[in-house]
């Protein structure tokens, strides 16, 4: 039984014709798996993007700032599993997906920055929780941004 069988991540090496390792037209995940494999890579890299922002206010950034480093840290966790785990089914290249992946993260990172001053300013939540609500509700659009465009293919292989 082949890793995609088991649920799990195409080989790194090539299939005929596919440069992302995965074979065309490779069984589809059901939409509650996906579902549950992006709110598992999303918690994993939110948790980084937590104790990264942290440490970097313990180490003296002002909240906004580490936020933006704490995002580029936990935007590694993300892409890696997102296209290893949640989208592993679908045959992007590397060259297709991260372009895509980055902008949809750099639009929920925009929104997020948004929602986090706000709370900030206008709120008495500590940083972290105001965080992690605003990591909480951005969530979603990534989800819906990352199945319709980031990791979507080209041509007639198309799954979902």
């Amino acid at each position: 039984m082949s890793a995609p069988e088991r649920g799990g991540v195409a080989q790194a090496v090539p299939a005929a014709g596919s440069p992302t390792g995965k074979p065309p037209g490779s069984p589809a995940l059901d939409g509650s798996r996906r579902l549950r494999r992006f709110v598992f890579v999303g918690a994993s890299a939110a948790l980084v993007h937590l104790l990264s922002a942290a440490l970097c206010v313990r180490l003296g950034l002002h909240p906004l700032a580490a936020n933006v480093v704490a995002f580029h840290i936990a935007f590694v966790v993300s892409y890696i599993g997102q296209s290893r785990l949640t989208f592993a089914d679908r045959d992007v290249s590397v060259r297709d997906g991260l372009p895509r992946f980055l902008a949809v993260s750099y639009l929920g990172f925009a929104t997020n920055e948004l929602m986090y001053a706000l709370l900030l300013a206008y709120t008495r939540l500590h940083y972290l929780v105001a965080l992690a609500g605003v990591l909480v509700a951005v969530a979603a659009m990534t989800f819906l941004l990352s199945r319709a465009w980031a990791f979507r293919e080209r041509g007639p292989h198309r799954s979902e």
